[in-house]
């Protein structure tokens, strides 16, 4: 089912909305041009007609842009909602063997390995390098390709890549994605947030762990001086699990990868070319875990399809939804969300609050989730702020009813529509129970959320402060 935007320009989609917009401006203009036309000797001259003459250019591009963005959505040449299929799922509840399961995967590959680590850095991206640079020594068949954001990449790791391709040249292709600027739906920045790893064709890593040092069992060393990128938004140590996949789904998060790499080689800075492996079928080790992929993009406008799985997965809730993110502010979900509370679902929400110890990203983030917290609460729901000192509240997780989960690298926020998200929906009550029993051990670091606890931002300047800072801490 179509989600539409409710207001006072009626039932549209954004692309709707965005036509609409643009064809009242430009008649807008162009009625008020041929008014000045008649009256510009007396008003001095022909600046008003200038003036509504750039009115109607401006109406006229964004109906273009409306225009454009429909023939997208109509052509609908956008990835797939995967097909079901039987799986293994393997659970890490850390971030700190997670870490170290993705780098000890890369040592047992034997062909290739696909990453879109999203944000990639520190130490923990130097030790992924040393550990290539031997494995392509050895084994002159080994190929890899990375996907990451340039935010906390250093110039000293780009140039280590660039002497990689030199050296194995065909073998190692490095894009680094740049942040694109979209005025509509809102202002916002759209890149690659998709953290995936597949490893020889056969396992797959997914979640919402990035490779850099917060998500290490390292953690990030206090700053001395001036705070790095990474330690102001992840604080020293983010909380989040990624899963390693065994089963024929691999395959549909190896052609993703392929779509991604594609899609932003074209748009990123790119080092190194190498292919995509070519290989027969596979035989997959049938699992007990029911699984399907969902990759959104900005493309699907106001279907995002991660968006209405979420919703989905609400509106069918009968008993119980826990929910453990980083965010807690899409307007749509929240509403459905209450509609589960006053409809006698019992609800539970983790997520993080802005607190005197608090990262960058969990403080002007916490901001926003409690005042979305607070209207759950009002209808009967319960909410827990993180509050663990210099650590973020980075999980991307919901279990419905005990039996079916989602998780992945999509927040519950407005921008997750924006960026290249990918999330799995699991049918399955032993994976759903581990997923509950690691949110449990949470249970330590939270406080409970009231109807009147901290500081709340009223929507308008609520939706501003998430709008600029969500584009970062993602």
């Amino acid at each position: 089912m179509a989600v539409v935007h409710r207001g006072w320009w009626g039932e549209m989609d954004s692309c709707q909305r965005l036509e609409s917009i643009g064809m009242s401006i430009g008649a807008l203009g162009a009625v008020a041009t041929v008014g000045a036309m008649g009256t510009s000797v007396v008003v001095g001259g022909m600046i008003p007609v200038a003036v509504f003459t750039i009115l109607c250019l401006i109406g006229g591009w964004v109906l273009l842009e409306g225009l454009k963005k429909s023939e997208a959505l109509e052509d609908r040449d956008l990835p797939f909602l995967g097909e079901w299929s039987a799986n293994q799922l393997n659970l890490i509840g850390d971030v700190g063997n997670s870490t170290e399961a993705k780098l000890d995967l890369v040592r047992q590959a034997n062909e290739c390995v696909d990453i879109s680590g999203s944000y990639c850095g520190g130490e923990v991206f130097d030790r992924l390098l040393d550990i290539l640079e031997e494995k392509m020594s050895v084994c002159q068949r080994f190929s890899v390709r990375i996907l990451s954001c340039e935010d906390f990449v250093s110039g000293s790791q780009v140039a280590r890549v660039k002497e990689f391709a030199q050296r194995f040249h065909g073998r190692i292709s490095f894009v680094m994605t740049r942040k694109e600027v979209y005025l509509f739906p809102f202002v916002a920045t759209m890149d690659n947030h998709v953290k995936l790893m597949v490893v020889d064709g056969r396992f797959g890593v997914l979640g919402g762990g990035n490779l850099c040092d917060a998500f290490s069992h390292r953690g990030i060393e206090p700053s001395r001086g001036l705070m790095t990128s990474e330690e102001f938004v992840f604080g020293h140590r983010a909380r989040d699990i990624d899963v390693v996949v065994e089963g024929p789904i691999v395959e549909r998060m190896s052609e993703v990868f392929n779509r991604e790499f594609e899609r932003w080689g074209e748009r990123g800075s790119q080092v190194g070319e190498c292919s995509a492996v070519e290989r027969g079928p596979l035989e997959y080790v049938a699992g007990g875990d029911e699984c399907m992929l969902i990759l959104g993009r900005y493309e699907q406008g106001s279907h995002n399809r991660i968006k209405e799985c979420y919703l989905d997965m609400i509106r069918g809730a009968r008993e119980t939804i826990t929910i453990a993110q980083m965010t807690f502010s899409h307007p749509e979900i929240v509403q459905e969300v209450k509609n589960a509370c006053l409809r006698g679902v019992r609800v539970e929400i983790v997520t993080n609050i802005c607190h005197p110890g608090a990262p960058g990203g969990a403080l002007t983030l916490g901001i926003v989730n409690l005042r979305y917290l607070q209207e759950v609460v009002a209808v009967g729901g319960s909410a827990y702020g993180y509050i663990r000192d210099g650590e973020i509240y980075h999980k991307k997780v919901m279990v419905v009813d005990q039996t079916e989960t989602i998780f992945g690298s999509f927040n519950i926020a407005r921008l997750s529509c924006i960026e290249d998200e990918l999330v799995m929906r699991v049918r399955s009550r032993s994976f759903a129970e581990q997923c509950l029993r690691n949110i449990d051990l949470d249970q330590g670091s939270v406080i409970e959320v009231g109807r009147h606890t901290g500081f709340v931002l009223s929507e308008p300047l609520g939706a501003l402060v998430e709008g600029v800072t969500g584009n970062v801490f993602q």
